[in-house]
């Protein structure tokens, strides 16, 4: 209703696009990385607030910054995030 939602928002870097979705009541830097992740397609994003995907890269690396970690990974850190939710998955699937 704000208008805030634009195609705009495609063509936008990812600071500048959350900075916008964040703008909007109810939605957060989580919110803004699902979306620059899943809607927009952006390969570069670390979800530094995503409790699997930080959680996975710490356990498989022992290392606590993970910002720092995934730094390597640029420009393709979605795909390190995308890595990491997978290997929980499979770590918390019960073998049958």
């Amino acid at each position: 209703e704000a208008g805030s939602l634009t195609d705009d928002l495609a063509a936008m870097p990812h600071g500048a696009r959350s900075a916008i979705l964040c703008g909007i009541r109810g939605v957060g830097q989580w919110t803004a990385d699902m979306v620059g992740i899943f809607h927009y397609l952006d390969p570069d994003i670390w979800p530094a607030g995503d409790v699997a995907a930080v959680g996975s890269l710490r356990r498989l690396t022992g290392c606590t910054d993970t910002v720092a970690l995934a730094a390597a990974f640029a420009p393709y850190r979605s795909i390190l995030a995308r890595y990491a939710w997978r290997i929980r998955d499979v770590q918390e699937t019960p073998v049958a």
